[in-house]
């Protein structure tokens, strides 16, 4: 199991394997919950609320691109960012990285219970957290 941009290089010289992908399906239950989670203070949140709603429409615009146009948009960035790696070792860490990637910026209750229910500390030490006060309003969903 691997974070993207640690293992590429290996798999793409045929020395090494994947065996579990978040992306590829083979964390039973994840499927359905892609998420895109921001962290942020409740005191920025309530205080600054433009610039909230204003980094959301950025990465929602972000997302859009990506998911409309995923080839243009992976060949765009490797050009520009990293010209000299090896094309295998990019499209297995573009399309698995991106494969993780919602389509929207929320975070539905079901994404809140399945990591609260697969949280190594136990679902008991989210007890006192309500999914309404800790999630932003309009990230949530049903």
């Amino acid at each position: 199991m691997n974070a993207s941009g640690i293992v590429e290089q290996t798999v793409a010289h045929k020395a090494g394997t994947i065996w579990i992908s978040g992306p590829k399906g083979d964390l039973p239950g994840s499927q359905d919950l892609k998420t895109a989670v921001i962290i942020a203070r409740g005191d920025t949140v309530k205080n600054h609320p433009e610039d909230v709603e204003a980094l959301r429409a950025g990465l929602q615009d972000a997302l859009n691109a990506i998911n409309g146009n995923h080839a243009a948009i992976g060949n765009t960035l490797k050009e520009t960012y990293f010209p000299k790696l090896d094309q295998t070792v990019w499209d297995l860490a573009w399309n698995a990285a991106t494969a993780s990637y919602p389509s929207n910026l929320v975070f539905p209750r079901a994404a809140y219970q399945y990591w609260i229910e697969n949280d190594p500390q136990g679902s008991d030490s989210f007890k006192n957290v309500d999914y309404k006060q800790a999630v932003y309003d309009p990230a949530q969903a049903s």
